[in-house]
């Protein structure tokens, strides 16, 4: 947390655990994500449980898909070197992460015969909060 929110805290005689990490802020734009992407189902009359299950299974893929493509962009590194550590300590790409979200929510819809793009349009702003 930033060093001058920190100082505040201390400066009104709060606790330093007030200043939220980024793991919680990180969860608390996840929910409020989600929350606005049930509104909008609720209001356009969607199923919520097979987009809900999208969304779900989209937020998992999302995160192996972030770390699967910064890992694939190391293997040129690893052959290089001969050694494992740039693919096992590769980081996390958010556009990996967006196109598997994406492509994997999709075929969670297309399988229980939901439109995908009523589900793109109302993720969007989830999306922006995120």
């Amino acid at each position: 947390m930033s060093r001058a929110l920190m100082l505040w805290l201390e400066r009104h005689g709060l606790p330093p655990w007030l200043a939220p990490s980024y793991a919680v802020m990180v969860a608390v734009a996840g929910l409020l994500g989600s929350a606005a992407f049930f509104w909008l189902v609720r209001r356009d009359r969607g199923d919520v449980g097979v987009e809900g299950r999208a969304l779900l299974w989209g937020y998992g893929a999302a995160l192996l898909g972030g770390y699967a493509f910064e890992a694939l962009r190391a293997v040129p590194e690893a052959l290089a070197r001969g050694a494992w550590g740039p693919v096992l300590h590769a980081g996390r790409a958010a556009y990996g992460g967006l196109l598997a979200g994406v492509a994997v929510a999709g075929l969670v819809l297309r399988r229980r015969g939901a439109p995908v793009l009523p589900f793109l349009d109302r993720l969007v702003p989830g999306l922006g909060i995120t």
